[in-house]
């Protein structure tokens, strides 16, 4: 029989529970792009505060965290005849 993992326990609240799965998801979802995405749906859906999801304090090289919660549109994508500019959410 193969073992595997055990079972994660239950944080106890609804908020908690959202957390452990968006931590776990940071986890398995290691370098695929989706963890920007996370963060602001945190934000947006679920209202925690950006300060409760996104690093803050210092980098690992003593820079400080930026406030920025979204990446910004580069400038070659100006050429686009479809981008009409800006964020789609102007909350985060």
């Amino acid at each position: 029989a193969e073992e595997g993992l055990p079972a994660l326990a239950d944080p106890g609240t609804p908020r908690a529970r959202i957390l452990q799965l968006y931590e776990e998801r940071a986890f398995w979802l290691w370098l695929t792009s989706h963890r920007l995405g996370d963060l602001r749906r945190l934000v947006r859906h679920y209202g925690f505060q950006p300060n409760e999801v996104f690093p803050t304090g210092a980098t690992v090289f003593g820079v400080p965290y930026g406030t920025d919660t979204s990446l910004p549109i580069p400038f070659d994508e100006t050429n686009n005849p479809e981008f009409r500019g800006g964020c789609l959410s102007a909350d985060t």
